[in-house]
């Protein structure tokens, strides 16, 4: 590890800077730097992405970064992050189940994207589920940022979110005990996030400290960088009642917004229970703002808030004192960038694109692969040197190459003669299948997955497109996976043994491991149930030619009707439903009216299906049943 990292964090109103290294133990700050853009201030800053380089050049020309790595973080509101629940599956299928159900819940197309994801690190008991946060931004955002800052030559190590930057310093420097909140007010970009030991919650909010400023002012007329300072400085002024009156009703708002976060986040996390709130961010030392939040949520118990007022384990000697307390509560996302940089924190998400992650480590390589390419050279004029005078040696060499030669076409004739093990083969290839057969799972969900209809088209930035009017059309032709569940199981089961020319093969019973998976599929009400079974059928079990098809895979019996006459046969499948008609059972991202879905002026029922699949996990098991169903030609006397 290199002997300085540095934490660059890039907003919209400004960028800042802090260089960390380890002097023993502890974490050192040696270097703080806070740069505003020019109109920053007055919450236009124009031509912004060439302020942003214009800034990177001077600290570069001002600053000794020398090749030390840098860590970079871009605002909140460009990422997406959510806490999603996995099967208790073994460690090594953690990865590939977190792909599929990265595909369906990251609301961009997944080839946009560059997205990581953290398993919550903590105990768990068995069989319960593990707890995973997915992180995605798209991807022409830091190829932007990239592409921009790359002409300057800095070694930027990872890219980051500013949320989780936040998080690992917090939850790093400051001793937050139990569950508490983090409101980082800024004035473009306000993130709130919740710190739930090694769990954590983010959610970016609409209110931010620009519409504090600009209450205040519409209410006294002013600039707005006067506005600006006077909602800094509200405490000295003679009319400090007018201004808190001016700001409350955005305090109310902001106050609104932390109340629904901490309701949802109750709803997933039930036994969580907040001790205090951490404000950052210099909109939060707005006139009363900490007393006002703070009674504001007394209805949730005693939830004090409070400023962050000093470094806990980070050692800041090394600094201006003053510099670091007039800006300490806007550093914490460069801070959590350098602490990740040093390998101390919970959360290491980096999401540098991994093209430009392999220009890097050429790069890195370039010195060594020059120097061997030098050392190779002088091999070889050492050794035409060496062998110039030497020419009479080679017919020697020459000889003992023939000899060589014909020893190596004996060991050959040996080897192969050694290839004949047909004997042994076919057992090998029985054991080697055993463990092929472990993906069956994820050869279902991929196979189902790609039967899907598209219930929602998205637009460029991701926003769920209006339904054609009507849409009734679109929601017959619609279905929503709303629960996917599987269990092994060991059971009796018949297989094949052979039989005389002319006659069916004669069953057995024999033990064999097998695999239940269980989807429930919502579609919008028939007129019979029999009509939303069968078209269940054709969209995910035995599509129409040209898609994959579940049955086919697992070598299911595809009548649609006699299924269930296979129950007791090895393996079998089915379909149905309790009749019971449903009035909103889709996730509320689909019939959510913003979205165009379904605008509600219609009374809409839904009917929910259960759909069963029961087949051995070996293929060469499926295979032996199958033959129990195959017609059998007998031959003519």
């Amino acid at each position: 590890m290199a002997k300085g990292v540095w934490g660059l964090d890039v907003s919209k109103s400004s960028t800042k800077l802090v260089r960390m290294e380890l002097r023993g133990e502890t974490p050192t700050l040696t270097h703080v730097d806070v740069v505003r853009y020019a109109g920053g201030e007055s919450g236009d800053a124009s031509n912004l992405d060439q302020q942003i380089l214009d800034t990177l050049q001077d600290l570069k020309a001002n600053v000794r970064f020398g090749n030390e790595p840098i860590w970079v973080s871009l605002p909140g509101h460009s990422t997406f992050n959510r806490l999603i629940k996995l099967p208790p599956v073994e460690p090594e299928k953690i990865p590939e189940i977190v792909r599929y159900e990265a595909q369906s819940q990251i609301p961009f197309n997944i080839d946009e994207v560059i997205w990581d994801y953290q398993l919550i690190d903590r105990e768990y008991e068995e069989n319960e589920e593990r707890e995973v946060i997915l992180f995605a931004i798209k991807r022409d955002t830091v190829d932007q940022f990239l592409t921009q800052v790359m002409p300057l030559g800095l070694n930027i190590e990872a890219v980051q979110f500013g949320p989780v930057a936040l998080y690992n310093f917090l939850s790093y420097d400051q001793e937050s005990g139990g569950t508490s909140i983090a409101l980082d007010l800024g004035g473009d970009n306000t993130d709130l996030i919740i710190l739930d030991g090694a769990k954590f919650w983010i959610r970016n909010l609409p209110v931010t400290g620009n519409d504090i400023t600009r209450a205040l002012q519409k209410t006294f007329n002013l600039p707005f960088p006067e506005a600006e300072k006077l909602k800094l400085k509200a405490g000295q002024s003679q009319q400090a009642q007018k201004i808190f009156n001016a700001v409350q009703p955005v305090l109310r708002d902001l106050v609104g917004e932390i109340h629904r976060s901490i309701g949802y986040y109750k709803s997933i996390s039930k036994t969580a229970k907040f001790d205090k709130i951490l404000l950052l961010g210099n909109a939060t030392k707005t006139l009363n703002f900490q007393k006002f939040v703070s009674q504001s949520l007394s209805t949730m118990g005693n939830l004090p808030a409070a400023r962050i007022q000093k470094l806990g384990k980070i050692d800041a000697d090394a600094v201006d004192p003053g510099l670091l307390s007039r800006h300490l509560t806007t550093l914490g996302c460069a801070l959590g960038l350098a602490l990740q940089g040093m390998e101390l924190t919970r959360n290491q998400i980096n999401l540098l694109p991994p093209a430009y992650a392999k220009k890097k480590e050429l790069k890195k390589k370039q010195p060594f692969m020059a120097a061997a390419v030098a050392v190779l050279y002088v091999l070889v004029a050492v050794l035409w040197l060496r062998m110039s005078g030497q020419v009479g040696k080679l017919q020697e060499i020459q000889t003992k190459a023939e000899a060589a030669n014909m020893r190596w076409r004996e060991l050959k004739g040996l080897l192969d003669s050694a290839k004949q093990i047909e004997g042994v083969e076919g057992p090998l290839k029985t054991v080697a299948s055993l463990s092929s057969e472990r993906d069956l799972l994820v050869r279902i969900m991929n196979t189902v997955n790609a039967c899907l209809p598209e219930n929602v088209k998205l637009d460029r930035e991701g926003r769920p497109l209006p339904l054609p009017s009507p849409p009734e059309e679109h929601l017959r032709n619609s279905l929503w996976i709303v629960d996917w569940r599987f269990e092994e199981e060991s059971r009796e089961a018949p297989k094949t043994e052979s039989a005389p020319t002319g006659q069916p093969p004669q069953p057995r019973l024999a033990t064999v491991k097998g695999l239940i998976v269980t989807l429930e599929i919502v579609v919008l009400a028939r007129a019979s149930q029999e009509e939303g079974r069968d078209f269940i059928i054709s969209r995910i079990l035995d599509p129409q030619e040209g898609k994959s098809s579940v049955l086919k895979l697992l070598g299911l019996p595809q009548d649609k009707r006699k299924n269930v006459d296979y129950r007791n046969k090895g393996f079998w499948w089915d379909v149905t439903t309790d009749g019971k008609l449903l009035e909103k059972p889709l996730p509320s991202f689909i019939t959510n009216r913003e979205s165009g879905a379904d605008d509600g002026s219609v009374e809409r029922k839904y009917l929910r299906y259960t759909v069963t699949l029961s087949v051995p996990m070996n293929a060469k098991d499926r295979a032996e049943l199958a033959k129990l169903h195959q017609p059998v030609e007998t031959p003519k006397p």
